[in-house]
């Protein structure tokens, strides 16, 4: 950059254009990691002095100035692109070049589907602020499994919103009783584990004929 910066001509309008990650630079959650000339990262004192320096890679808008002046900025992505970018604004960056002086304005863009990630242990209060939403966006949940939730309710959730594109589940509860439980699961016979697996998760007990399966495609793994 600092042999092409040599042949900018005075007076004239200058901009650097690359795909790199800065310093410091805010992620928006979606971004996949990338080296530029075997470095993960470079600071944005290292660039050229040029009239604007406009980047990619990051998805979240952010600004710096070198210490010569120079505008660094990432305009953005210009959809939400993970879950991670959820209720981010997107817009994209107008530069003008006047003589010597750069200015640069933001625009925002509405266009797309943005996307909702709802937290909730409950299947009410799941169905009420799937309710509450407003717009088309698409949504993600995590779902803490504190009851029992048999699997045909949340299914039902997603078959009635053609919308919800993810669904996480979390269990509640604290790290010493999950070392207990998992010491207490170790104690019990591969069968005896399942059987206790599939009473938790769907809140209705194991059949023998479910429990003969598992054994024989594990038995099978194994082999």
């Amino acid at each position: 950059m600092e042999g092409l910066a040599e042949r900018y001509i005075e007076g004239e309008p200058t901009a650097i254009v690359s795909h790199l990650f800065v310093d410091g630079g805010r992620e928006g959650g979606s971004e996949r990691p990338i080296q530029v000339g075997g470095a993960y990262s470079v600071h944005y004192s290292t660039f050229p002095t040029a009239g604007y320096i406009a980047l990619g890679h990051l998805h979240a808008p952010q600004e710096y100035r070198t210490p010569s002046g120079s505008i660094v900025r990432y305009s953005g992505s210009i959809l939400q692109n993970g879950f991670g970018e959820a209720g981010q604004k997107k817009s994209v960056t107008i530069v003008e070049f006047t003589d010597e002086q750069v200015h640069h304005r933001d625009v925002p863009l509405n266009g797309g589907r943005p996307l909702v990630r709802i937290a909730t242990s409950s299947l009410a209060d799941l169905r009420s602020r799937l309710d509450a939403l407003e717009g088309d966006p698409w949504i993600g949940i995590d779902f803490t499994l504190v009851d029992g939730v048999a699997p045909e309710d949340l299914d039902d959730i997603r078959r009635s919103n053609t919308s919800i594109v993810d669904v996480a589940f979390l269990h509640d509860r604290a790290p010493a009783d999950a070392a207990e439980g998992a010491q207490t699961l170790l104690q019990l016979t591969l069968d005896e584990q399942f059987r206790r697996y599939v009473a938790e998760t769907f809140n209705e007990p194991c059949d023998d004929d479910l429990v003969r399966l598992f054994l024989e495609l594990t038995e099978e793994a194994r082999s």
